[in-house]
């Protein structure tokens, strides 16, 4: 059995186009390079699995000393898997300080505060990232610039309150930075050291009129290098019109 789990979220979209049914986007999160970290188990998990986006939600690094581990892993990413349309992520509160780091890698598009719009045809979707490596570094107005009305959007924030943030901007919230708790108890409460709360702390949630997806992430924090009852994990989100599939949480095996 993998050491990684792999979790899949169909998520309705309003208005999403039939260009974009069906939609496949592969979340990597907190991978916390510097500590251990199953970037071998991850990717045996999905080389072979297609998808149209990888997106990275923030802590690649566990601090601004590990940049040549990050760059690494980076290569190693973008030469294993071939994505439709490419890469992008953005930037987490452990990547604060890493001179060098988001700063166009190959194969990379960074979205600090920056929008990329798709097309298929008629449809469009529109991925927005917010620079989370603080709270201060996050321009929501910036990053939204150049959406048209209300056409379907899907934003990648570190934090899991980017759902609150950016409210009906969005449709969509792809996050990571609880570790989904990293150590749990079974059946109780968890810490997420997100004002957002245990409740929405990792999987597929509703904050307002916004999906959130929480991602547990691959890597570790805080002085303990292991988890308990929070397997690492890659998420798999798969956008639906709002017609069609109800969402829903999967793991595959």
């Amino acid at each position: 059995m993998s050491k990684v789990a792999l979790h899949r979220y169909r998520v309705p979209i309003v208005n999403l186009g039939t260009g974009f049914e069906g939609y496949r986007i592969l979340q990597w999160s907190d991978l916390h390079l510097g500590r251990p970290c199953p970037v071998e188990d991850a990717l045996d998990r999905v080389r072979d699995l297609p998808v149209d986006l990888v997106v990275l939600t923030g802590d690649v690094l566990h601090s601004a000393d590990f940049v040549e581990e990050g760059r690494a892993f980076l290569e190693v990413l973008t030469a294993n898997l071939s994505p439709r349309d490419g890469f992008v992520a953005v930037l987490g509160n452990h990547d604060s300080g890493a001179v060098g780091l988001g700063e166009g890698e190959g194969g990379i598009r960074w979205l600090n505060n920056d929008l990329m719009r798709l097309e298929r045809g008629d449809d469009r979707l529109n991925v927005v990232g917010l620079d989370q490596r603080c709270w201060a570094a996050t321009d929501v107005c910036a990053a939204f610039r150049g959406v048209e009305g209300r056409e379907p959007t899907v934003v990648l924030g570190h934090f899991p309150l980017t759902a609150a943030l950016v409210g009906d901007l969005a449709d969509v919230v792809l996050s990571g930075h609880t570790h989904g708790g990293q150590i749990r108890v079974p059946g109780l409460p968890f810490f997420t050291n997100d004002h957002l709360g245990w409740r929405h702390g990792r999987g597929l949630t509703r904050v307002g009129g916004v999906s959130l997806v929480v991602s547990a992430g691959l890597g570790y924090s805080g002085p303990f290098s292991f988890r308990f009852f929070s397997k690492p994990e890659l998420v798999l989100v798969e956008l639906a019109s709002e017609g069609g599939r109800t969402a829903a949480e999967e793991e595959l095996t």
